[in-house]
Parts: C-alpha cells; sequence; structure tokens
C-alpha cells in the first residue's frame, strides 16, 4: 500500500492530499472546484495537464478529516511545497471573499 501525503495549515484550516510521487514536482493545471450543498467547507479537485487527478484540497480541513490526519501530517511552510502554498492561498481568498459576502454595508 502507498503512503498518502498530506499537508496541513492549521492558521488556514486547509489541508492538501497529494497523489503523486513526492520525488516528482507536478504542478497543476486546473482546479475544479466542489461546494457540495450541506457541506460547510469547500473541497478543490487539481488536474495535471493530462487531466490526471494530482491532489484534493480540503478547506474547513478541521471539520471534515480525522484529527490524527491532521495531526500526523505535514505543515506546508516546512518544505516550500508548490501545490500546498497554491491550495492556502485559495483558501485565504476564498475566506476573505466569504468574509465580505457576510457584511453588509
Amino acid at each position: 500500500m502507498a503512503d498518502v501525503r498530506v499537508t496541513y495549515d492549521e492558521t488556514a484550516n486547509a489541508a492538501y492530499v497529494h497523489l503523486t510521487d513526492p520525488q516528482i514536482r507536478t504542478k497543476s493545471s486546473r482546479m475544479y472546484p466542489c461546494d457540495p450543498v450541506g457541506v460547510d467547507g469547500m473541497i478543490n479537485l487539481d488536474f495535471d495537464e493530462q487531466g490526471r487527478l494530482i491532489g484534493i484540497e480540503v478547506l474547513a480541513a478541521s471539520s471534515k478529516l480525522p484529527q490524527y490526519l491532521l495531526k500526523s501530517s505535514e505543515r506546508p511552510d516546512a518544505g516550500g511545497d508548490d501545490l500546498a502554498e497554491q491550495g492556502v492561498a485559495r483558501a485565504a481568498s476564498r475566506a476573505e471573499q466569504r468574509g465580505s459576502q457576510g457584511s453588509v454595508a
């Protein structure tokens, strides 16, 4: 059984499940957002240029993923991980958007 690498940014509350060989740097060329009705949070699927699923980003991760998985995950700031950093940036942007949508001027 292959090990699955997971990174988690506690500040952004975003996790990234890597589905690629950790020795090979893979860039996401397309992201498909999934915002299922009735689920507080968002899941994004990242695909490479050949259309293969390379990673899954989970926002509001602390309420979606088991705590043991988050506690044992890597921190994205520890390794300069491009995919995880992209995910954290998207999470921060969405949090800002949701916050501004909820405020009434």
